[in-house]
């Protein structure tokens, strides 16, 4: 009976270190840089530079961006589902972005493009290319 006492209250403190040792983490903040340059709009990436756009959580982050003529934009997945990245025009067309995966698209005209995850429709996305 002794020893058994003596079994829990160990596996007890056992429990108990190992919660006190425990690092947490700050959250990761759900947002894609956007290459800035000195002198330009806030969110606008200069022309030939590159951009990025994150998929978390069935969501393009940012979902609309400001780009210069020449700029790569790159999509990269951080989901732990297959995506893909399409526009709406079908000039921009990915393959599934399985997690960790990314995929790179120079826009050399000015306009907008919208685009969608053919997979999941609801998410949608736009680049405005100036």
């Amino acid at each position: 009976m002794k020893k058994a006492i003596f079994l829990v209250l160990l596996i007890i403190l056992g429990l108990l270190i190992t919660g006190c040792s425990k690092q947490e983490t700050a959250p990761v903040e759900e947002t894609a840089p956007v290459v800035e340059k000195q002198g330009d709009e806030k969110g606008v990436s200069a022309g030939g530079e590159a951009a990025s756009v994150i998929i978390k959580n069935f969501k393009f982050v940012p979902s609309e961006i400001k780009v210069k003529v020449g700029t790569e934009v790159t999509w990269r997945n951080d989901d732990s589902v297959s995506h893909t990245v399409e526009s709406i025009d079908g000039v921009l067309a990915s393959d599934n972005l399985e997690q960790g995966d990314s995929v790179t698209f120079t826009f050399n005209s000015p306009g907008r493009t919208d685009y969608i995850c053919g997979i999941h429709p609801s998410m949608k996305g736009a680049v405005i290319v100036q």
